[in-house]
């Protein structure tokens, strides 16, 4: 297919012509042409949300689909969709939720203990009873035939894929729909790791739950026959198949899970629901682990004509993690306004391991730097890792105190109110996604980096594989300038597998993409913004700068160290004390500096 020529949009009109362009009947056509299969890769600020509002209303007014499922990011995303906030009353809609914690209570604690135990059933046939409030909850039957039957659009955040990899057949089917469109909001679903873990015990007192339930006998010894095969087979048997999942009725699951909480309290977990998503592993992924526990990939299915709307996700990581070919028509669409300015520190001192020994001299680089930049008038948000997030908040305070600057740093997580604040220096931790509160800040700093490990690497690239088959992974370092990071199979011998040539793309997607979405908040493609990163990646439109080292960095933006501003400081006191012709002595009682300071000093304007 003809893709669009190189092009460039840098200026307002521009863009709105853009977006004039690309309505949503364009785009559905677009989705025809590309067989069902579509990445549109615009980044933030371009107009996706906007873009995927029009696109699900005209798949449903315009009959081209029964039925579209929309994922998004977050909760706050999700609530900012059109037709959330002005529903049509010509078509259904179906939001699906969390759970309303607030409103269970007291019960909450009891919830969120069988929750994490796989026994939601249990939970709404007997918590949801005492609890005044189930009559008129919408959660106990949102997933029922009766609330998703005849529904054409549903709306729900990435979260539900991660619950239940079957999640859009499994809505399709209810909702008795033919014709669907998936839309996925940003790419952070591509991470969702697949493999699940049955521990061996959870088996063992399911099994002893079952002998112990009430219900049909035929049933119960269906399932004790099962169990007892699962136990004792092999990874080699587990993978062979030739052997089927008994069905369990509801009045069953109930007994099962009665049962088993009266023998075994909180120890109980009921896997029946995962060893139904085993059944349908695929028999690669699967083995039985050295405990006697099961172990197995859950891969999505994908049917149903699907978008993917990010910037930021690879199309060959989509691909991999789905299984199908998405088209990236818009891969040579430039987005970029003219005075955006994109900076990298392409430094090791920014990564986890390193940054503790150096944060000092980050944060006084970054403490002057902002000081700077709000002196002339502009709105900083700064950026951080997680771990590093009160610290990095403690020290640039101190810093700001020290200096005079009469700002506050916090944590945009917990001040959101004060977004609006310009006294306010708001810090985001790598992996917000969604918000658009700082649309109309001028910088975006990253205080130190996003790393990930061989291990996360080789977790999401291989865990459809169980781990006799896994391909050993490493991340390796240019010895070249400016330093770069890269994935690849450890072995030569294993450079001729999918997995050597698919480590880089993965590596990227884990951490560039997280760096984007961070400091995309402040929208650097659509309005003038200034960047700095500490990545050891390339960037996929390229840098205006990059340095090796903070010190680089300090002379391009005019920086003084900490260490240089206090020595300037120092002759600054001195010579000051010597023009009011104070004798050295006196000196030191003005200045409060040591005889062996003011004598350093004393001449240095004739040195």
């Amino acid at each position: 297919m003809r893709m669009v020529a190189l092009t460039t949009i840098s200026s307002p009109p521009e863009l709105n012509r853009f977006r004039g362009t690309w309505s949503g009947s364009a785009v559905l056509g677009l989705l025809s042409r590309c067989r069902g299969r579509l990445l549109i890769s615009w980044p933030i600020g371009v107009g996706k949300s906007f873009n995927i509002d029009q696109v699900i209303a005209e798949a449903v007014n315009g009959g081209r689909y029964d039925l579209v499922i929309a994922l998004f990011p977050t909760k706050s995303v999700v609530e900012e969709r059109a037709m959330i906030r002005n529903p049509d009353p010509n078509i259904k809609l179906v939001h699906l939720r969390a759970r309303p914690q607030k409103s269970c209570g007291h019960l909450n604690k009891d919830w969120l203990g069988l929750e994490r135990r796989s026994l939601s059933l249990w939970g709404k046939a007997e918590i949801c009873s005492r609890n005044p409030c189930s009559s008129s909850c919408f959660w106990p039957g949102q997933f029922s035939q009766e609330n998703l039957e005849g529904a054409q659009v549903v709306i729900a955040t990435h979260a539900q894929l991660r619950i239940n990899p079957y999640f859009f057949s499994s809505v399709a089917k209810k909702a008795g729909a033919a014709k669907v469109l998936v839309i996925i909001d940003e790419g952070s679903f591509t991470t969702v790791r697949f493999r699940q873990t049955i521990k061996k015990a959870e088996i063992d007192r399911l099994v002893v739950a079952v002998e112990g339930a009430e219900g049909d006998e035929c049933e119960r010894n269906r399932w004790l026959d099962f169990l007892d095969w699962l136990l004792n087979a092999d990874t080699i048997g587990l993978r062979e198949g030739g052997w089927d999942l008994p069905a369990m009725s509801s009045k069953m699951v109930l007994a099962v899970q009665k049962k088993g909480l009266e023998l075994f309290g909180d120890e109980f977990v009921f896997p029946a629901f995962a060893l139904s998503s085993f059944e349908k592993s695929p028999p690669e992924s699967r083995e039985k682990l050295s405990n006697g526990g099961l172990s197995f990939a859950l891969v999505p299915e994908v049917q149903a004509d699907f978008i993917v709307y990010s910037g930021t996700t690879r199309k060959d990581v989509i691909q991999y993690r789905l299984g199908n070919d998405f088209v990236d028509y818009f891969k040579d669409c430039q987005f970029c306004h003219p005075d955006t300015r994109i900076y990298n520190i392409s430094s090791k001192i920014g990564m986890k391991k390193y940054f503790p020994r150096n944060a000092t001299q980050i944060l006084d680089f970054f403490a002057r730097l902002v000081a700077l930049r709000v002196a002339a008038g502009k709105r900083v948000l700064l950026v951080s890792k997680k771990c590093f997030l009160d610290d990095c908040i403690k020290g640039l305070q101190e810093r700001f105190d020290e200096m005079g600057v009469a700002k506050r740093v916090v944590n945009a997580a917990v001040n959101r109110a004060g977004h609006a604040d310009p006294d306010v220096i708001p810090v985001i931790n790598y992996g917000v996604i969604g918000t658009n509160d700082f649309q109309d800040f001028d910088c975006a700093f990253c205080l130190n980096g996003y790393f990930v490990n061989e291990k996360i690497v080789s977790d999401l690239l291989q865990d459809t594989l169980a781990e006799d088959i896994r391909v050993p992974v490493e991340i390796t370092y240019s010895e070249s300038k400016p330093c770069r990071r890269s994935a690849r199979a450890k072995n030569r011998r294993d450079w001729i597998y999918d997995v050597h040539h698919l480590a880089p793309a993965i590596l990227y997607q884990l951490e560039v993409e997280t760096v984007l979405q961070a400091v995309g908040r402040i929208r650097p493609y659509t309005s003038p913004a200034e960047i700095i990163m500490f990545l050891l990646s390339d960037h996929p439109d390229g840098f205006t700068g990059e340095f090796g080292s903070l010190e680089e960095a300090r002379r391009f933006f005019g920086v003084e160290s900490a260490r240089r501003s206090r020595l300037a400081a120092t002759i600054e006191a001195v010579q000051r004390a010597k023009e009011r012709g104070l004798k050295q002595r006196e000196a030191v009682i003005e200045t409060g500096y040591s005889i062996t300071t003011i004598q350093r000093y004393w001449n240095i304007d004739k040195e």
